[in-house]
C-alpha cells in the first residue's frame, strides 16, 4: 500500500470513524482502524461489532492495499500534524507515515482479522433529508435510557408509514416523539428500534451531506444501514418489544 494525502482530509475522516472504535474489548482487533488504499481515495473504518462506520477521503493512491492500525495513536499523530501533504507505504504489517517535519511507523495488524465492513445497497427502504433527520433525533434521543437493564429502551423506536415517519424515545420517566416527512413512500407501516448512540452518531455524520440519506435494512442480519456517497454507518437492531407509550 503506497498512498499521498492532505492532512487536514485524513484527520476529518478519522474523527468521523474513531466514534465506532471500541474503548473496552477482548478483541485488539477492534481497537483498530481499517485503512485500505483504493483508486482515488482512501477508505477507512472502524467496528465495535455493534456498529460499524466507513467514510472515503480523496488521496493518489500509487499502490492498493489494506491495513489495520492502532486507531488512538494513529488518529493523534495525525492530529499532531500542520496541514501538509502526508505520504503513506505499509511494509508488512507496518505503516509508515512520513509528513513535512515529522515520521512515524506503527506496527498495525492485518486486515483479513477486522470484521466484515458493510457494503452500500443500491436498493434503500426510504430516504431522510439530512438537516430534518439531525433535527428530529436531537429531539428524541435524549429521552432514551442510558441503563442496560433494559435494553430495549436504550433504543430509538422508528416507525415509517407511507410518506411519514416518527421516532420514539422512552426511559420511563421521559418521552418524548417527533413526527417528520421522508422523502419517498413506504407502501406498508415499518417498525424498527436503533441504538441511541448509533442514531445520534449517523445524523451527526450525515448532517452535511448534500444529498438524501438512505436507509436500508438488512433483515437476514438484523441491521441497518444509514448511507451517503461519503459514508456509511451500520448498527445491529435492538430485539423486543417497544412499550406502548401512548
Amino acid at each position: 500500500m503506497k498512498f499521498i494525502c492532505l492532512q487536514q482530509n485524513l484527520k476529518e475522516g478519522l474523527s468521523k470513524v474513531i466514534k465506532a472504535v471500541a474503548t473496552r474489548t477482548t478483541l485488539p482487533i477492534l481497537s483498530n482502524v481499517y485503512i485500505s488504499a483504493e483508486t482515488g481515495s482512501l477508505k477507512l473504518a472502524a467496528s465495535n461489532m455493534e456498529t460499524t462506520i466507513v467514510t472515503w477521503v480523496g488521496a493518489k493512491v500509487e499502490e492498493e492495499g489494506q491495513i489495520t492500525v492502532p486507531a488512538k495513536l494513529f488518529s493523534e499523530f495525525i492530529n499532531s500534524l500542520r496541514e501538509v501533504t502526508i505520504n503513506g507505504e505499509s511494509d508488512g504489517n507496518n505503516l509508515k507515515i512520513i509528513a513535512e517535519n515529522a515520521k512515524s511507523t506503527f506496527n498495525g495488524t492485518t486486515a483479513d482479522e477486522f470484521p466484515t465492513l458493510p457494503l452500500f445497497q443500491e436498493s434503500s427502504l426510504f430516504q431522510l433529508n439530512p438537516e430534518v433527520f439531525e433535527e428530529s433525533v436531537k429531539k428524541v434521543a435524549f429521552a432514551s435510557a442510558i441503563d442496560d437493564s433494559r435494553p430495549v429502551l436504550t433504543g430509538v423506536l422508528f416507525s415509517v408509514n407511507k410518506d411519514e415517519a416518527f421516532m420514539v424515545g422512552v426511559d420511563g420517566f421521559r418521552l418524548s416523539e417527533a413526527r417528520f416527512k421522508i422523502e419517498n413512500t413506504v407502501e406498508s407501516g415499518i417498525k424498527f428500534i436503533v441504538p441511541a448512540k448509533t442514531l445520534v452518531d449517523a445524523s451527526k455524520l450525515m448532517a452535511s451531506s448534500t444529498e438524501t440519506v438512505s436507509v436500508a435494512l438488512l433483515q437476514e442480519k438484523n441491521q441497518i444501514l444509514f448511507q451517503s456517497s461519503e459514508q456509511i454507518v451500520s448498527s445491529r437492531l435492538i430485539d423486543g418489544e417497544f412499550p406502548d407509550y401512548k
